[in-house]
């Protein structure tokens, strides 16, 4: 959805012209084409920051999930050398 909403800004301000010059009058900048740029360099920042956050999350939770199984096992084994 990120990636659908960046394209779809991107777009709607590469079409509207007096809207991406207004923006860039507003934020300073002097040719409009480069609020542009710069634009979609901040959304794409903005999405690889949320894809770092989601594999950090997504890797702490398969380390968690390995150290379940390695007990899971390690309890399996000493039910079987019991019985």
């Amino acid at each position: 959805l990120l990636w659908l909403l960046t394209g779809l800004v991107v777009f709607v301000l590469a079409v509207w012209r007096s809207l991406l010059g207004w923006a860039a009058n507003t934020v300073g900048i002097a040719y409009p084409p480069s609020a542009l740029f710069v634009l979609a360099s901040f959304f794409i920042l903005v999405v690889l920051l949320h894809y770092s956050t989601v594999i950090s999350r997504l890797s702490e939770q398969n380390t968690a999930l390995a150290q379940r199984l390695a007990l899971l096992e390690h309890e399996l084994e000493q039910t079987r050398s019991r019985g």
